[in-house]
């Protein structure tokens, strides 16, 4: 892996597709020795920093640029990184019959994500990741509520917990 940047430079006459199929051959070589489970703990704790750490950086920048301005940021490099993967199908994986709930979907996601961005810019970065993780409460509840699901008799003991647990938020 530390000659990778030799290594493309060295393969740069070949196409996009077969410097990626060396590159996961490369990564599949040194990963493949590594037991499912710590692959699975590797996973989630590289998840976990990577969303920690994007957190704290908006946090860290909302004093000095707006959060829309970062949440633009943060929509156009995901484009960048995203359409590698439209370089082999195209637009295929695009294409649906529910085109109007995607751009819902897409309203609601960009919505919440400024949200998100704005509470990091107002509040400690604790206090908004632990309102954060309240959503499988709501959207159990809103479960119940909207789409008449019974509540379990665990749903009524983790609902008595955190309702009733001291400083769930400060």
């Amino acid at each position: 892996m530390r000659h990778l940047g030799l290594f493309l430079l060295r393969e740069a006459r070949f196409s996009f597709e077969t410097i990626m199929t060396k590159i996961r051959s490369q990564v599949a070589h040194l990963i493949g020795a590594v037991p499912d489970n710590f692959k699975g703990i590797g996973y989630m704790l590289s998840s976990a920093g990577s969303i920690s750490g994007a957190n704290g950086i908006v946090q860290y920048l909302s004093h000095s640029v707006h959060v829309f301005e970062i949440a633009f940021i943060r929509q156009f490099l995901g484009f960048i990184f995203m359409s590698a993967f439209f370089l082999r199908d195209g637009l295929r994986p695009l294409i649906t019959r529910r085109l109007g709930l995607h751009i819902l979907r897409s309203v609601f996601n960009v919505a919440a994500m400024l949200a998100f961005f704005y509470g990091l810019s107002m509040e400690p970065l604790a206090k908004v990741i632990s309102l954060g993780l309240t959503a499988p409460l709501f959207a159990t509840l809103g479960a119940v509520i909207f789409l008449k699901e019974k509540m379990t008799t665990y749903f009524k003991i983790g609902k008595h917990e955190f309702c009733y647990s001291p400083n769930v938020i400060n």
